[in-house]
């Protein structure tokens, strides 16, 4: 009977987890748990985040990120840059390459989708599609997660 609720426990816990772990695919390109912070109640700008994995034989390119006018006037990719002790944050006019076979992290303190324009501010719990468009895999939707996640240590930003 103890074998039985464990093995019952195990199944519960693994379909939970399944269900919990969001993340999004199309052809070679996988889009692994996308989260957004919580933004200030006067905030015009928020973040997204997540990981993307390649396992095709070729590099894709992600070329840009749209989302809803009901959610923000638009959606940039950006990249932190570090020059001695300042660390500057620049656009990615020309999209981020995802290297064949590798997973490319957009996360805090690195890559990441500006969202400018924020209609409202971002609720924790809230949840939002952006499409993120790439050059071979074309459009993939992704729903974002807002969550209370801490960011590694306080950096200075310069535009």
């Amino acid at each position: 009977m103890r074998v039985t609720k464990l093995m019952l426990l195990f199944l519960v816990g693994t379909i939970a987890s399944y269900c919990l772990g969001h993340d999004f695919s199309k052809n070679n390109i996988s889009i692994d748990h996308p989260w957004s912070k919580p933004t200030p109640p006067i905030s015009k700008y928020g973040v997204a985040y997540f990981n993307i994995k390649n396992s095709g034989a070729s590099a894709d390119n992600l070329l840009k990120v749209q989302i809803p006018k009901y959610i923000a006037d638009s959606a940039s990719l950006h990249d932190v840059v570090h020059d001695g002790d300042i660390v500057r944050m620049r656009e990615l006019i020309d999209g981020k390459t995802i290297p064949a076979n590798s997973v490319v992290e957009f996360q805090p303190g690195g890559s990441h989708v500006m969202l400018e324009g924020l209609k409202k501010p971002i609720k924790l719990g809230d949840k939002f599609t952006i499409e993120l468009i790439f050059k071979k895999a074309g459009s993939v939707p992704v729903e974002i997660w807002v969550e209370d996640k801490k960011a590694p240590k306080k950096v200075l930003h310069a535009h």
